[in-house]
């Protein structure tokens, strides 16, 4: 796909830690697992503790979702894809002695209308403390959470992501974009982003490149376009990025892109 775009005056606008404070690593921080429509499937996460410390951890679901930027959080809101209330996890509590581990079952028990993917996250809190801010016991408690990312997708023939690009944006890149409203004949480098929304109702992996072509038909250059892992999920967008390495004059400029999903579609 092509845009063809007059390149001015423009205006700026303004994976996943798994390890805690506390020494506490959960595995993997990503897991994909395949489920079924009125059926339960199982899956495993392990937790170690690799501080020097006893720890008291605790364990629960919630529901997933992400930001445009491709950064998961964990939430209570009611985004149609989360599936924490499906998932039971055992055990809920343990104490792990310095350099040991265990391992975390859970199981999902799947709605038989279920269709495409559905998200949650595993999190894990460590170091309960009570700060007392007066002596009427007025006070506040502090507790290190991490979290790691389940993506559970049914596997149908209905069951699949439909992605469409949406505006494409161009920024200064670095230091040289707090300086100035114009990335041309500035010196400094630029920066693609470019939406991708997932119209469809299970996620997809994405990576592609970018090339830009002067109004005469030389190509200038041509750079990854890519966005982390490359996860979109349903009804989500994300962002993808692609930057230039030198400055471009004022003028007429074309871009075009390629971007490849993990199934061997492009758009």
């Amino acid at each position: 796909m092509s845009y063809r775009i007059s390149l001015l005056t423009l205006i700026l606008t303004g994976l996943l830690s798994v390890a805690s404070q506390a020494g506490i690593v959960l595995s993997p921080p990503v897991q994909e697992i395949d489920i079924h429509r009125g059926r339960a499937s199982t899956f495993t996460y392990s937790a170690s503790n690799n501080g020097d410390e006893t720890e008291t951890v605790q364990f629960k679901i919630m529901n997933m979702d992400i930001t445009v930027d491709g950064r998961p959080y964990a939430t209570d809101t009611t985004y149609d894809r989360g599936c924490a209330d499906w998932i039971t996890i055992e055990p809920a509590e343990v104490v792990l002695e310095p350099l040991k581990s265990t391992t975390i079952t859970g199981t999902i028990d799947v709605p038989r209308d279920a269709e495409g993917s559905y998200y949650a996250m595993l999190i894990v809190s460590v170091n309960q403390e009570e700060i007392k801010m007066d002596e009427g016991g007025a006070g506040f408690v502090v507790q290190n959470q991490v979290g790691v990312v389940l993506m559970a997708t049914t596997k149908t023939a209905r069951s699949q992501a439909i992605l469409y690009p949406d505006t494409l944006m161009i920024y200064p890149d670095g230091e040289q974009a707090e300086r100035t409203q114009n990335v041309f004949g500035t010196g400094a480098s630029w920066e693609i982003v470019l939406p991708i929304r997932n119209e469809g109702n299970a996620h997809t992996k994405a990576k592609g490149d970018l090339s830009l072509w002067s109004s005469a038909g030389v190509r200038l250059e041509t750079v990854p376009l890519v966005s982390g892992q490359g996860y979109i999920l349903p009804g989500r967008t994300r962002n993808f990025r692609a930057k230039g390495s030198g400055s471009l004059t004022n003028g007429y400029y074309v871009m075009s892109f390629n971007l490849r999903t993990d199934e061997g579609r492009t758009i």
